[in-house]
């Protein structure tokens, strides 16, 4: 009889063992769902938080650029009317039309007259005329550096109209 209550109390002591251990596996196994689930979820939340960041910054960075982008439009439009503006200036001078109607003695007036607004604007690196062929007729250039300017009205100069920019009609 001791026997057989020994081996009882083996039987149970094996049967709580497994029991235990059956309980630690579903609890590890609860846990492990647990923690899936919940990396999970956080991931989901984590990817969505980051999409929308994403996007938000997506959004400023477009604004942003179309802010530039609308201001280097509006400085290249207003520098653009600048240039409009002294080329009508230019195009009123008295010595140009002398030189062109015919007059070849007016070319060192139109320089001058060129030297003049040249030294007025100190923006322009060489104001010059060129005639329909594209021959450079008179030429100031300007260094602002030095504060000067050298002009030429004739002998030293190229034709152009095969450069860059320049087109005959």
């Amino acid at each position: 009889m001791q026997k057989h209550i020994a081996t009882q109390g083996v039987k149970k002591a094996k049967e709580q063992k497994q029991k235990q251990q059956m309980n630690l596996r579903t609890v590890a196994r609860y846990a492990l769902v647990t923690f899936l689930l919940s990396a999970m979820l956080l991931g989901g939340v984590l990817g969505v938080h980051y999409c929308t960041n994403v996007r938000a910054d997506r959004k400023s960075t477009e604004t942003k650029e179309s802010n530039v982008i609308e201001l280097q439009k509006q400085t290249i439009v207003r520098t653009l009317k600048l240039i409009v503006s002294d080329v009508m200036v230019l195009s009123q001078l008295e010595s140009l039309r002398k030189v062109l109607d015919g007059h070849e003695d007016s070319k060192n007036e139109l320089a001058n007259d060129f030297f003049a607004f040249s030294e007025r604007k100190r923006c322009y690196d060489q104001v010059r005329y060129l005639d329909e062929t594209g021959m450079e007729i008179v030429r100031v250039n300007f260094n602002r550096h030095i504060h000067c300017c050298h002009t030429e009205a004739a002998g030293a100069f190229f034709a152009k109209s095969d450069k860059q920019g320049i087109y005959e009609h």
